[in-house]
């Protein structure tokens, strides 16, 4: 699997994926990528693409799941968001799941370990306003 380089190739890649697979994600997913591309860009276009498709990873074939690990890969390379190592713990899940090899020694985190998801196109690192109080 390899990583693009540059945020315009992580873009192009995206483009490419939703216009080649949108059709086969399911409706939420679909909708979730829509609304994160618009006007979203760099790490925050990224990071909810990566988590809107996460959540549906049961649903999705090898280039989803693949497209998640280098989404998730390139936000990890990047530090963002603000080093929390979600993105990265999420592509090694996925690149288990494709069957990547690893170097001899070397072994993928248990499923039991991966992250869970976060609400459908949420991003990790942005906390909601806290609920109203009720009652006195």
């Amino acid at each position: 699997m390899e990583v693009p380089a540059s945020i315009p190739a992580m873009q192009q890649l995206l483009m490419a994926y939703r216009i080649e697979h949108s059709a086969s994600l399911p409706d939420g997913v679909r909708t979730a990528l829509a609304n994160a591309d618009a006007g979203l860009g760099g790490p925050t276009l990224f990071l909810s693409c990566m988590e809107a498709l996460y959540g549906a990873r049961d649903e999705l074939d090898k280039a989803g799941k693949t497209i998640v690990a280098q989404l998730g890969s390139f936000c990890a390379m990047h530090g963002w968001p603000g080093g929390d190592p979600r993105p990265g713990l999420i592509a090694q899940a996925m690149r288990r799941e494709l069957r990547e090899k690893l170097p001899a020694g070397l072994s993928w985190p248990k499923p039991k370990d991966d992250p869970a998801p976060i609400e459908l196109g949420g991003v990790p690192g942005v906390t909601p306003p806290p609920a109203p109080e009720t009652g006195a």
